[in-house]
């Protein structure tokens, strides 16, 4: 009588094993790419929130009569990591304003430099 050849042998166990570990290992790398870059997305909205809200805080002051002689620029952390630093340059009606958002990455600090024109009334 002979034997059942039935069942799997070492060898297909161990191939089987390495494809399962090579699949696994490829999820686990897209889901820390994929928290990376969530992360960094939101870093980069709060950076957006942050220049527009300076903006317009910046426009609303420059709209009042005089406004602009009383603005020239400053800076302040935002909480978060971020931090801010704006310029507003120039004499005349239309002024150049620079916003300047630090923010820190994965690989360290980040600026976003954000340059517009405001109005003087």
């Amino acid at each position: 009588m002979g034997r059942s050849h039935a069942g799997f042998s070492t060898v297909e166990v161990l191939v089987a094993l390495i494809v399962f570990d090579v699949g696994l290992l490829g999820a686990v790398t897209t889901t820390a790419l994929t928290s990376r870059l969530l992360i960094e997305a939101r870093n980069r909205s709060r950076v957006t929130l942050a220049a527009s809200e300076r903006i317009e805080l910046v426009r609303n002051a420059a709209a009042v009569p005089g406004g602009c002689a009383a603005l020239s620029g400053g800076s302040r952390p935002l909480g978060g990591g971020l931090g801010e630093q704006w310029t507003l340059t120039g004499t005349g009606g239309t002024r150049p304003l620079q916003v300047i958002i630090t923010s820190p990455t994965h690989r360290g600090i980040r600026a976003d430099t954000i340059r517009t024109v405001i109005s003087c009334a």
